[in-house]
């Protein structure tokens, strides 16, 4: 067989045995070395090893019995089959025994330490030698591909030796060379503290004592040197009442007379700064036009209104009279007005 990028040339005439490959060049041949007999390259088919499309099958070609994908096989628990084949046909549940049946198949098979469950095809599947010893450098916390080499040598991309040509022929920048600007700004900064007495060299020592008494101006009303200070918490704002509703009662809606009342009075006098209104529901409520207004307004309030805080003693009358005697212990007295 003679073979090249082209065309392939194969002499019929020859015996297929004394031309092609032995040994492992066997395995590697292809249609193109045998051109155009494919009789011999039918006959050679035949000489190969069968693949078996099992679970150890490494075939691209091998479609899966159980075509579900990633749905959960719980979902199948309550039915006689477990899933579709790529015909669209159910995958029945094959027949499992109990307990007792498994114990005993177990002590029967030898493989039953290497051998795993199929949840997607209910079945048992024998894992082979490359599977386990997988299995075991996962355990081990090794590497699970046997071929791989963690300890290759290194490729030096950047090398410690001095190279003829550098990688990058590029000008040392200006600034590499040059007094940075900013770094001036920052020390003149610090010379113009120094110079206005903002830096001292010695920081100045703390004369107060370490340990001082928290409670000497327990009974003063104010510290020594500052002036304790209460916070005054600000007033709550109202409650909104019935008026305030988007649908209030009757009674609480104005008259044209008191509408106009209303709109003559001035606003610091007047009792409410709004006048009720009825709306059918709430999605008819337009926006409230005073709100900015209102919330100024209580701005201002917490603002520039003091506050004082009054201490009010809660004292009964009858505490503030005095006890009279009972008038039967001041006996004996006048009880009758004679002439």
């Amino acid at each position: 067989i003679t073979t090249n990028d082209q065309d392939t040339a194969v002499d019929s005439g020859d015996d297929h045995d004394s031309s092609v490959l032995d040994g492992e060049a066997m395995d590697k041949l292809t249609i193109r070395d045998f051109g155009k007999d494919l009789e011999s390259w039918k006959e050679y088919r035949k000489t190969l090893p069968q693949i078996d499309p099992g679970y150890a099958s490494d075939s691209s070609t091998e479609e899966p019995s159980n075509t579900i994908g990633d749905v959960p096989i719980e979902w199948y628990a309550d039915y006689p089959h477990i899933g579709y084949d790529i015909d669209g046909k159910r995958v029945m549940r094959p027949a499992t025994g109990d307990e007792l049946d498994k114990f005993l198949a177990n002590m029967d098979d030898p493989d039953v330490f290497r051998t795993a469950r199929d949840e997607v095809n209910q079945q048992d599947v024998k894992l082979s030698e490359e599977e386990i010893d997988i299995i075991r450098r996962i355990q081990g916390g090794g590497i699970p591909d046997a071929d791989f080499n963690p300890y290759e040598d290194t490729v030096e991309w950047f090398t410690s030796q001095t190279m003829q040509m550098p990688l990058n022929a590029a000008p040392p920048s200006k600034m590499s060379f040059l007094p940075s600007k900013w770094e001036h700004k920052r020390v003149m900064k610090i010379v113009r503290a120094i110079r206005q007495g903002r830096i001292t060299r010695t920081a100045p020592k703390d004369n107060e004592p370490k340990y001082f008494d928290l409670w000497a101006n327990a009974g003063q009303g104010e510290d020594t040197g500052r002036a304790r200070r209460q916070r005054l918490t600000a007033p709550r704002m109202a409650l909104p009442t019935h008026a305030e509703s988007y649908h209030p009662p009757a009674e609480y809606l104005p008259t044209d007379a008191e509408r106009e009342e209303w709109l003559a009075t001035d606003p610091d006098d007047r009792k409410r700064n709004f006048l009720p209104q009825d709306f059918s529901s709430l999605r008819t409520v337009p926006g409230y036009d005073r709100f900015m207004q209102e919330r100024f307004q209580r701005c201002l309030d917490l603002y520039l209104a003091p506050r004082v805080l009054k201490k009010t003693s809660h004292l009964n009358a009858e505490e503030l009279t005095p006890k009279l005697p009972d008038p039967r212990d001041l006996r004996p007295f006048p009880a009758a007005e004679a002439l």
